[in-house]
Formats: structure tokens, C-alpha cells, sequence
């Protein structure tokens, strides 16, 4: 995969062609190119695809994207993590999946995040005010160390 910096990286895990419409507005209104994982998946765009040769390969290409478009909760939790602008679009023959992307956006209160039927709902270029949202992040860490914690030394609950 790429080195480079500063592209538009779709991690999608079920087929839309709303989210590749997306994708081509957004490439064009920004001048980014497109990196798909695996491969667009609802219509052809001009872009570099691929697999990723495992974690660490997925972690740098989000690290180094501009925007983020995925459909996936990790897709989506690494973004936050790394601070990224970044939407997010469930497939219907993936909806199934979508619960824990739901809860982990509104909870970090990012809902306004998804794509609805291929269109944003807030300018493409808004930026993620990351304050509240890594205060939330690292009460939960604390909690799940602590349990973790607990449990390894035998204690209930």
C-alpha cells in the first residue's frame, strides 16, 4: 500500500453505490485522490485498491488519510482514534452489523457523522471538535482496565 499522505481512504465491507457517489463528490470538491479497500464496491471510480497485509497496514493508511469513508466499526473507531474527518455509511444488506457503529457514534455524541442515502448531513470539510469526545475515550479505557484488572486478581464484581 502507499506511503503518501493526504487522500480520501474508503474501508467498505458490503456493497453501496450511494457511498462511491459519496466518495466521487468528495474527491472532486476536496482534489483528493481515492485509496478502496478492498475495492470500490458499487460502481467504478478512478482509485488505488487493495488488501491491506494485515493491522498495521489498515492503522497507517488511516493514520495518513485526510477523510475517512467506511462502513466498518473498526473503520470508524480508528478514526476517532486518530482524529480523522471521517463519514460513515451502512449498507442495507449490512445493517445488521451497524449496532455497534451506532451506539459507539452517538455515544461519543459523532451521529451527525453518517451519510444518509449517499449525502452528509453537515459540510464536508466540518471539523470533529475531539475534546469531549477523548475525555469519554479514556473514561471507558479506564473503566476496562480496571475491570480487567479486577478480574485478574480474582475479584468479583
Amino acid at each position: 500500500m502507499p506511503k503518501e499522505k493526504g487522500y480520501i481512504l474508503v474501508y467498505q465491507l458490503g456493497f453501496s453505490s450511494s457511498t462511491i457517489n459519496f466518495v466521487e463528490m468528495l474527491s472532486k470538491k476536496t482534489n483528493k485522490k481515492v485509496i478502496s479497500l478492498p475495492f470500490p464496491m458499487g460502481k467504478f471510480i478512478p482509485c488505488k485498491w487493495g488488501l491491506t497485509k494485515g493491522p498495521a497496514d489498515l492503522i497507517g493508511l488511516i493514520k495518513n488519510a485526510d477523510y475517512i469513508v467506511t462502513s466498518s466499526f473498526h473503520g470508524a473507531l480508528l478514526s476517532i482514534m486518530f482524529e480523522k474527518k471521517f463519514f460513515v455509511e451502512i449498507p442495507k444488506n449490512t445493517a445488521f452489523m451497524s449496532t455497534r457503529i451506532v451506539e459507539l457514534l452517538d455515544w461519543l455524541n459523532l451521529s451527525d457523522r453518517f451519510l444518509k442515502e449517499g449525502k452528509a448531513t453537515i459540510p464536508i470539510d466540518k471539523t470533529i471538535d475531539y475534546s469531549p469526545v477523548k475525555i469519554k475515550l479514556n473514561t471507558i479505557r479506564d473503566e476496562s482496565l480496571q475491570y480487567l484488572h479486577n478480574i485478574l486478581k480474582g475479584k468479583e464484581q
